[in-house]
């Protein structure tokens, strides 16, 4: 991810979640993580001729947890009209491997207990339920906190 990314990521944060991080909050969480940002881009090619241009459709937001050894993905999208085609795999999958090469131990997230696509992916790819976190988002919906050890 770049920083003329971050407008881009906003507004897929937007259009993806009913409560998006702040512009500011994605930037912030970007000049401070700028090794645990991914933003995931597809060329796209327009039917007129055959230029083509980037398209940012996915992206991760990670920071470091209060645990030094560990990383934490804070947002994780990809855009809906690219759902269910292995991006989420992709950019997760990447997430874990440039992880493990900066020397993180394990990655948490939280995750909303509805949110089944989600939960499904994470469990695929090692991560473990730790516990519930009750009314964990702002329309007090409870959170499922996953863990993967590296």
């Amino acid at each position: 991810m770049q920083t003329e990314d971050i407008v881009d990521v906003y507004d897929l944060e937007r259009i993806t979640f009913a409560f998006p991080f702040p512009e500011l909050y994605i930037s912030l969480i970007f000049f401070q993580n700028p090794d645990l940002c991914f933003a995931l881009e597809i060329d796209v090619n327009l039917s007129n001729n055959n230029n083509s241009y980037s398209k940012i459709i996915g992206f991760i937001l990670g920071g470091r947890s209060s645990f030094k050894s560990e990383a934490h993905i804070l947002s994780i999208a990809i855009h809906r009209n690219f759902r269910k085609k292995g991006y989420g795999k992709m950019i997760l999958r990447y997430f874990i491997t440039r992880v493990k090469e900066l020397g993180f131990n394990s990655i948490k997230l939280e995750v909303r207990v509805t949110n089944n696509y989600a939960i499904n992916l994470y469990e695929k790819m090692g991560f473990k339920r730790i516990r519930t976190i009750r009314k964990y988002y702002e329309d007090r919906e409870n959170a499922y906190l996953y863990r993967l050890i590296l």
